[in-house]
């Protein structure tokens, strides 16, 4: 019988891959994968639940607004002063205008205002406008009517 030459050259060369394949290589191999799709997976619930996300200040937390506590719409008032008094986010600069005057204040560190504002005689229309640090704005505006008699 005919000796192959290819068959004998392939036997008698040592095998370059013969350490590839080793138990130590493929345990190796098998903790890593298991550890990269455990991490894969736990870096994806991460991002899901947002959990290393920086704590946010009170003002980007609480959306800008003011509140009016006192007076009432249509309130009715029987002396030519009345009190202005409201909620809004802390250091917020407020502006108070009637028919006649320009007033302002600012909301102390729990964000609660206070203003005396003089009005005339019959209906006042009032204009309440808080500025916030980031260049918002809202307004309320409400009556108040004051009787003499």
């Amino acid at each position: 019988m005919e000796e192959n030459p290819l068959a004998d050259s392939f036997h008698e060369e040592p095998s370059k891959y013969k350490n590839f394949l080793s138990p130590h290589f493929l345990a190796a191999f098998l903790i890593l994968t298991v550890c990269t799709l455990f991490l894969g997976l736990s870096v994806e619930e991460v991002k899901e639940k947002k959990t290393f996300q920086p704590k946010a200040s009170v003002n980007e937390e609480t959306p800008f607004y003011v509140y009016l506590e006192s007076p009432k719409e249509d309130a009715v008032v029987i002396d030519d002063k009345v009190q202005v008094i409201g909620r809004t986010l802390p250091g917020t600069v407020i502006f108070v205008y009637t028919e006649d005057d320009v007033y302002s204040a600012e909301s102390d560190k729990d964000g609660n205002f206070a203003m005396e504002l003089s009005v005339n005689e019959g209906i006042n229309t009032i204009t309440l406008t808080a500025f916030g640090e980031n260049g918002e704005e809202q307004s309320i505006y409400f009556d108040v009517v004051y009787d003499k008699s």
